[in-house]
């Protein structure tokens, strides 16, 4: 099995898109933790150590790219991988190459996903995409940022 002994943090305000990327993880030997929001990923991260973030990119009180932020301050070998149903709008809003591992568009692929996280859980950051910020000058939001 690919992802024996791996961690992956799933994040994911839908609980139903949670179970699945959690059970198509496990099948391939992945421990999965999940979180429901950007806020309870933070507590997550505060408490263990993950191979990989894997991270919805619209989600209520944290979105993904300040998931992000706040992921590589505490972590800053942690591959992160975002997942979008929206990837124009991801795109639109030059967000790209905001330090993720990779961008995975939904509906995702089983076997593409499970490729991109196993090299994110080998890799780590040997394949980061190049550093680019949405607003540089902003503290993320949840911090009293613009």
């Amino acid at each position: 099995m690919e992802g024996y002994g791996k961690r992956i943090l799933v994040v994911d305000d839908d609980a139903d898109m949670r179970f699945i990327l959690s059970t198509v993880l496990e099948a391939a030997g992945f421990n999965v933790y999940g979180a429901g929001d950007g806020l309870e990923a933070v507590e997550c991260l505060k408490r263990r150590r993950y191979d990989v973030l894997l991270t919805d990119y619209r989600m209520p009180k944290m979105d993904g790219l300040e998931l992000l932020d706040v992921a590589r301050a505490m972590w800053p070998e942690l591959p992160v991988i975002m997942l979008t149903g929206d990837s124009v709008s991801f795109k639109q809003q030059g967000c790209l190459g905001a330090e993720a591992f990779a961008l995975i568009d939904k509906p995702f692929d089983r076997t593409h996903l499970l490729n991109l996280v196993a090299a994110a859980a080998s890799k780590g950051l040997d394949r980061v995409m190049p550093q680019s910020r949405r607003r540089p000058d902003a503290a993320p939001a949840w911090m009293g940022g613009h």
